[in-house]
């Protein structure tokens, strides 16, 4: 097709929609986190969840009946240090069943006391119908224990699919 006319797609042409697809946060902050240990980010609350993939009480996305293909992922966490702790590592993976399929980690060797610091990933999978993919996030800080910070979307999980 060429110019601004209209476009005829013939008999037997299926169009996909990107659904199921989420966008998930964090209501608040996740704290009381023991130093240096891998937790699943608490993602409890939607602005979008086309096709109801993602379940706010397990904090996971489950690929509905029907809809197994090719998804892309992202999410960001955002780790923070006590008032009293600095921050020295942090790490967050993306899990499909019980498979890492995307990790990421920061090293600073203790910044300032009650700082925080946000890491971003992102994955592309092939997902069968009932598969899961959740956030997981570590915090090392010199002292005591660390949170994963919510609201106001400083933590973030979202996912559409892309393909069959």
């Amino acid at each position: 097709s060429s110019g601004s006319g209209n476009i005829t797609i013939g008999s037997g042409v299926t169009l996909q929609s990107n659904a199921p697809a989420f966008f998930a946060t964090m209501s608040a902050n996740q704290t009381g986190l023991t130093d240096n240990t891998f937790v699943l980010i608490q993602f409890n609350q939607t602005s979008v969840n086309e096709g109801s993939g993602f379940n706010t009480s397990t904090y996971k996305f489950v690929c509905p009946s029907g809809r197994a293909g090719k998804y892309y992922f992202f999410a960001t966490v955002r780790v923070g240090a006590t008032s009293t702790d600095a921050l020295r590592r942090v790490f967050i993976r993306m899990f499909k069943n019980t498979s890492i399929i995307a990790q990421a980690s920061s090293d600073f060797g203790g910044i300032s006391d009650g700082n925080s610091y946000d890491k971003p990933i992102s994955a592309i999978a092939d997902l069968a119908e009932g598969d899961t993919v959740e956030i997981q996030a570590l915090g090392d800080v010199s002292t005591s224990t660390w949170l994963a910070i919510g609201g106001d979307k400083d933590s973030y999980f979202g996912a559409y699919r892309i393909g069959a």
